[in-house]
């Protein structure tokens, strides 16, 4: 089995013998298809005729492999092939004489893609920064050698999730940022993107709110399964909402109606059982009795996530996995760690085998982790990270990437990450720096930053100058965590000071936004934009593709800029006429904006907005919508 080359630069020129692939901007090699290959042959076929291309120049032929096999002297062949005798998730590279032999686990699935990104990766030296052509890094080789290759890859990790929205459409009286046609091309670029960094899932655990259908199926004949508010209180359930109803966790007649939904499923070996999510917890005497600490606020227990909940979880899994047990010894559970029940048990509490779970935790809680590993669960990484800060470049590079490898190191079987929000402008680095570690966990985290700078040439220095701008400011803003209620920082910082000083939200999810005004002045951004004019300088006129990735960065910045201007205005309270006027004029710059950088990846509007009217950001006016829905002809 080979390893990724130290230089991959150099890898194409150095192979077997006087073979090639390419030979001096000349094809040496062919492609050898059958007349009708598979979409997942073809994809692959198609990732590394691009490649290829963009490195040398050469659009290697393709022949038919019904024809002869026996190329002319000097030709080498490229084949791919599906092998369902490997096991799920696995590829293989190998050369073998005269042919490079790419081969794929043929299943419906991106193994066959993966093994042509290895080489690609390893021997070419491509990266992959953001979708779409100007983020894809391809070092020249007018010649490309035939290198030495017998490898055979999986995936470390069990499932890669790295969620997106882009896929949707916008939905009603949503702004319109992409035709049909653009929108499409999107979807593709990003979903490629997600492939060449082994996106996927083997693992036959399940996660996901459970119980989101319960008060449909069971509110009128079993209320007694439900979460009741504190005795007085005018709450009701469902609160707020059906979905996110919470069960009476003491009452274990719900045990038997959880057990009856999993036979009817065939008692499979993997059941989720994850909480639904938000505030309402039951403040139940037969419930509140299972709790450690006891005797906690009723009120504090049904709306906010501060309590502390975790040992009646604990007790209602252990309680939930026996009587399983004695139908399929085989079974396992899975649940979250999030919100009120996310801190570790206390006072020496357990987990009986069998159960699996989502932590959902800051990114620096190790000690945590470790904690629930000693209290026998299996763990998931399931961050919510990637909502902080809005749009913002929000960079905790090596604090991310350190967890993710100590989670590696630490036996973590899967990762879902929700969401990757589309920022790609200004948190794009940090997407890259885990996603790189879901292919590469070998990798340090600088080794990624240097990594990633190096697809900007000779502006190589002044871009991780500029990582590293972000990333410190990143650590003096010492934003929360999302983690179903804020986890606060280790060391408090300035957004903490923010969120006091101006009354802004507690929670992560709505001050990301509103600390923007406030914390992205003037004086900040300019020192950002003036190390990319230094990088602009770097590169003089050498690379174009390095010149619009220069740019790209820098859009992010502008983008951010005039976002903050219109949140200035659109979180006023009051507004004079002037400052309405001039709250719809740029607002309408705005949305004209996004229509401009969408397509290009650096921000994903319609995602984008979909968040701002979830979170209640004043970004877009209902007059701006109206403008342009009349001039859209809608």
């Amino acid at each position: 089995m080979t390893t990724a080359c130290s230089d991959p630069t150099q890898a194409a020129t150095a192979g077997t013998g006087d073979l090639f692939l390419v030979k001096d901007g000349k094809p040496r090699s062919v492609i050898v298809a059958p007349a009708q290959p598979s979409p997942q042959i073809q994809d692959a076929i198609d990732e590394l005729q691009y490649h290829l291309h963009r490195a040398s120049g050469v659009t290697l032929p393709i022949v038919d492999q019904t024809q002869s096999l026996a190329p002319a002297t000097g030709t080498l062949r490229i084949i791919f092939k599906e092998n369902k005798k490997l096991p799920a998730e696995t590829f293989q590279v190998k050369t073998q004489d005269d042919t490079l032999i790419f081969t794929g686990d043929g299943r419906d699935n991106s193994t066959l893609q993966w093994a042509v990104d290895h080489y690609l990766d390893t021997q070419l030296g491509v990266r992959w920064l953001w979708p779409g052509e100007v983020g894809t890094h391809v070092p020249k080789h007018a010649t490309v050698a035939l290198p030495q290759l017998d490898y055979t890859g999986r995936p470390t990790l069990e499932q890669r999730s790295l969620r997106t929205s882009l896929a949707k459409r916008s939905f009603k009286n949503s702004p319109i940022f992409l035709t049909q046609s653009e929108h499409e091309q999107g979807v593709q670029e990003t979903q490629a993107w997600l492939r060449r960094f082994q996106v996927g899932n083997r693992s036959r655990y399940r996660f996901g709110h459970a119980f989101s259908h319960w008060w449909g199926k069971y509110s009128e004949t079993h209320p007694d399964y439900f979460a009741v508010p504190p005795a007085g209180s005018k709450y009701q359930q469902p609160w707020p909402q059906p979905g996110r109803v919470k069960l009476r966790l003491g009452n274990e007649a719900i045990d038997d109606a959880i057990i009856a939904e999993w036979k009817t499923a065939g008692a499979p070996d993997n059941w989720n059982v994850c909480p639904n999510d938000g505030s309402g917890f039951d403040t139940s005497d037969v419930t509140r009795a299972l709790d450690d600490p006891p005797n906690q606020d009723p009120n504090l227990i049904w709306r906010t996530a501060k309590a502390k909940l975790t040992t009646r979880y604990i007790k209602f899994w252990n309680r939930l996995i026996v009587k399983m047990k004695k139908i399929n010894p085989n079974v396992q559970i899975s649940s979250y760690a999030y919100s009120a029940y996310r801190d570790p048990p206390m006072h020496g509490s357990e987990l009986l085998p069998g159960i699996v779970l989502g932590l959902v935790p800051s990114y620096w809680a190790q000690d945590h982790w470790q904690e629930w590993q000693r209290a026998g669960a299996m763990l998931f990484l399931r961050p919510n990270w990637w909502h902080t800060g809005g749009v913002a470049p929000v960079l905790p590079l090596h604090q991310q990437g350190e967890f993710f490898k100590f989670a590696q190191s630490h036996n973590m079987v899967g990762f879902d990450s929700d969401s990757l929000m589309g920022y790609w402008a200004t948190q794009g680095p940090m997407y890259y720096v885990i996603a790189r570690l879901m292919v590469r966990p070998e990798m340090s985290v600088d080794e990624i930053i240097n990594e990633y700078s190096s697809a900007f040439g000779k502006a190589a220095p002044e871009i991780k100058s500029y990582l590293s701008y972000w990333e410190n400011f990143t650590t003096e803003a010492a934003y929360p965590a999302p983690a179903g209620g804020a986890a606060e920082p280790v060391q408090p910082g300035l957004v903490n000071q923010l969120i006091t000083q101006h009354k802004l939200s507690a929670s992560p999810l709505a001050h990301g936004w509103q600390v923007i005004p406030y914390l992205y002045t003037d004086e900040v951004l300019k020192k950002g934009h003036a190390i990319l004019d230094q990088a602009d300088t770097s590169v003089g006129s050498d690379d174009s593709f390095v010149k619009q990735r220069i740019q790209f960065l820098r859009d992010g910045l502008i983008h951010l800029e005039l976002t903050r201007d219109v949140l200035q205005l659109g979180y006023l309270k009051q507004r004079t006429p002037e400052q309405q006027e001039e709250y719809e004029t740029r607002s309408a710059e705005l949305l004209q904006m996004r229509k401009v950088l969408t397509p290009k990846h650096v921000i994903w509007g319609e995602a984008e907005y979909a968040a701002e009217v979830r979170r209640r950001v004043p970004t877009i006016t209902e007059t701006t919508l109206a403008k342009q829905e009349e001039l859209s002809g809608l």
